[in-house]
Parts: C-alpha cells; structure tokens; sequence
C-alpha cells in the first residue's frame, strides 16, 4: 500500500505547469520517469507520464513514479525515500499493476459447497475494500474510462483501472466486454476470432446443469484468452427485444 508522506507547498514558480491537463506544457516542461538529466522533478514539480506524481527523494532529488512507499522504496545506500508529494499528479493511466499479496486465509468458495458462508465472506470482503475507497475512488468505479488514450477503454466495452489513484493499489483493473454468447470485439485485431454459442435460450431448455457448466467454461475461457476479466451478461434485455 501506498504511504505518502503529504503535500508540500510549492516555492514561487512552480510546478512548471499549475495545469497537468495542458498536454503541451506538460510535455515541454515536467521530468521524465527516469533517473536521467530530465528526471529530477525537484526541478519542476510535474511529471510528463500519464497517471505518475513526483515525490521527494531527499534535500537533494525527486522523482516521478506511480506511488511511493517510505518502508519499501529505497536509494542506492538503503534509505528510504521522503515520499514527499511536490505538486499535481498527471491525469492518466499509468499502466501499471502489481497483484496483491495472497491472503493466508481461505475464504470460502460456491465450489465449496456452503453457498451461505461463501456470500457472506464475499459479500464481508466487498464492505471492507470498500472501506478503503474514498468518493473519487467510487466515482471511477461507476464512470470507467472513456477518453482519448491513456484515458481510453484499451479495447474493452469498459475499463477501470484502480491503480490510476485507488488507494488499493494491488487492486487488479477490470477489463469489462460484452457477451453473453460469445466475445464481442472492440479491436480489429480481434476481428473473426469470436466463437458464437447457441443461444441461452437453448442451454435453459437443456435443464441440464451439466451442459450449463461447459457452455460457461468454454466461454469464460474465450474470454480470459483475449484478455477480458468480466463478462457484460447474461441478461434479457426487455428493452431490445
């Protein structure tokens, strides 16, 4: 998890640019996300990268990166940075995610078998994640991303990724695409790939559970392939029909 330290008041003249969002500015005057001549944001108290902040190293540098960590981020001699915040974050996806660490507890599943334990814990575990969003946090998740690139849907029906300024930073991006009889493209390369199910209809008068399993499987294993991690359906959609 993220640790900052807070937000300096910046010194007469910066940050270079007081708006992130004047891509030209932004370009032509923030640091670079490396340790190069162009990287020390101490200088400029703005980053050039979608979706990174610049933070305090020390008296002596600052850099831009997505989050800082004072316990886990360290220098080349192992102490730790200040993790200071100097000036505004760039909007933007940063394009990075890291998973969270895996639980030592186990939860329990449907597979399972107590379909009333696996609700509560997963219902338990939604409340306290929750907890931990404040409302910007809340407000992506029910807007998305649909703005020119990095801000775009990457291909997807939707996409949010948490990392961009969730205060859960291992929380993974949901990658939204539109079923449920098959994948349905939003990218050319993808184009003629899509298997097409029978309809749902078919499956429900099967009663057979077991074919429902496979039909699911296959399907949500298309899905997993070409990169998508939630599927838009089933549903009947009254309103279309």
């Amino acid at each position: 998890t993220t640790k900052p330290s807070g937000k300096a008041t910046p010194p007469p003249g910066l940050p270079g640019c007081a708006d992130p969002t004047d891509k030209a500015c932004v370009k032509d005057k923030c640091s670079v996300s490396d340790g190069g001549a162009g990287g020390d944001c101490l200088k400029t108290w703005c980053c050039q990268v979608p979706g990174h902040q610049c933070y305090r190293q020390n008296e002596w540098w600052g850099g831009c990166k997505p989050a800082c960590d004072p316990d886990a981020d360290t220098d080349y001699g192992g102490k730790g940075w200040l993790c200071e915040e100097l000036g505004p974050r760039t909007p933007g996806d940063n394009h990075a995610w890291s998973p969270c660490p895996r639980e030592s507890t186990k939860h329990p599943l449907l597979i399972d078998g107590d379909v009333k334990a696996a609700w509560a814990s997963a219902e338990k575990r939604a409340r306290e994640l929750v907890a931990t969003l404040n409302l910007e946090d809340k407000v992506l998740f029910v807007n998305g991303q649909n703005d020119p690139w990095p801000n775009d849907r990457h291909g997807y029906a939707g996409y949010i990724n948490p990392n961009f300024n969730f205060r859960n930073k291992c929380a993974m991006p949901l990658m939204l695409n539109d079923g449920p009889q098959g994948y349905n493209h939003y990218q050319q390369k993808l184009a003629g790939t899509t298997t097409q199910f029978p309809a749902l209809l078919a499956v429900a008068a099967s009663f057979d559970p077991e074919s429902s399993r496979r039909y699911a499987s296959a399907i949500s294993a298309e899905f997993v392939k070409k990169g998508a991690n939630v599927m838009l359906g089933p549903d009947v959609e009254v309103g279309r029909n």
